[in-house]
């Protein structure tokens, strides 16, 4: 019952959408580096996804709480294109994510779990050979932000707002996948 879109820094585009009522709410930048070895302490257990339909409840769960809504679709697309995985602590599933040549979505119930998600993702990436690898990252998400930064990640030039009608969502917990233009 909202309206939202992800757009680019197009000006006579953005003068649109904001006449049709939403406003942006944070900007979206890719974060790139050549992919790495790397560890983050954590008591996570990544395990892999197989089939998003065997986690599906799991998964609509941390959508529900991260995004405000369920995308069993997106899920089923994600699962057959890219390599899914969940996070568990203590039996339960905290956190998802996808690997592949574009990574994400990535989300987390605790966004301090997220350095050690996308730690997991660059040590995988490097594993398959990947050169380049990328995370599209909300600027409100400040633990991503920050761990990308420290680890040296290069802000690319190109960037887009994510513009709604109203405020919603965790964005603070989540990733995007890439390209950033859907949710």
């Amino acid at each position: 019952e909202h309206r939202s879109i992800v757009a680019t820094s197009d000006a006579r585009a953005l003068a649109l959408y904001l006449r049709c009522g939403v406003s942006a709410r944070f900007p979206i930048f890719d974060f790139r580096r050549r992919p790495e070895l790397v560890t983050v302490s954590s008591d996570l257990r990544f395990e892999p996804m197989g089939d998003a339909g065997t986690v599906a409840a799991d998964l609509a769960a941390i959508d529900q709480f991260v995004l405000g809504y369920r995308r069993d679709e997106d899920h089923a697309w994600f699962a057959r294109e890219r390599s899914g995985f969940v996070v568990r602590r203590g039996g339960q599933t905290v956190g998802y994510g996808y690997l592949g040549e574009d990574s994400g979505p990535f989300a987390v119930l605790d966004p301090a779990d997220l350095p050690a998600l996308l730690a997991h993702a660059e040590t995988d990436a490097h594993r398959r050979g990947q050169t380049d690898l990328g995370f599209e990252v909300p600027l409100i998400n400040q633990a991503a932000t920050h761990y990308l930064l420290g680890r040296g990640y290069k802000m690319q030039p190109f960037f887009a707002f994510f513009m709604s009608d109203v405020p919603l969502g965790r964005f603070e917990n989540y990733v995007l996948f890439s390209p950033p233009y859907f949710i």
